[in-house]
């Protein structure tokens, strides 16, 4: 018998339920990349968001405050050595 005690299922599951998501926004020009990726953080518990252009991403990353943002280096506009500059300043 072990010396601690858990508590009950319910109440973890409420407790999981109530804690915030974190959100992962998915940068990549390539739509099977960008589905891949989701797929595997959604599975994962994460919320995703995907963004298919330097452009949108920035936009993106202001309006929603993503707490990762996953970004290709070499998209069609901006690349993600900008995005991150941007980000930064």
């Amino acid at each position: 018998m072990p010396f601690w005690r858990s508590a009950p299922e319910p109440l973890l599951r409420r407790a999981a339920d109530n804690r915030r998501q974190p959100l992962i926004v998915v940068a990549d020009d390539d739509r099977d990349t960008r589905e891949m990726y989701r797929a595997f953080f959604d599975l994962s518990g994460f919320r995703t968001a995907e963004a298919a252009n330097g452009h949108q991403t920035l936009l993106m990353v202001r309006q929603l405050l993503p707490d990762v943002l996953l970004t290709d280096l070499v998209l069609p506009d901006v690349d993600g050595f900008a995005i991150a500059r941007e980000l930064k300043t």
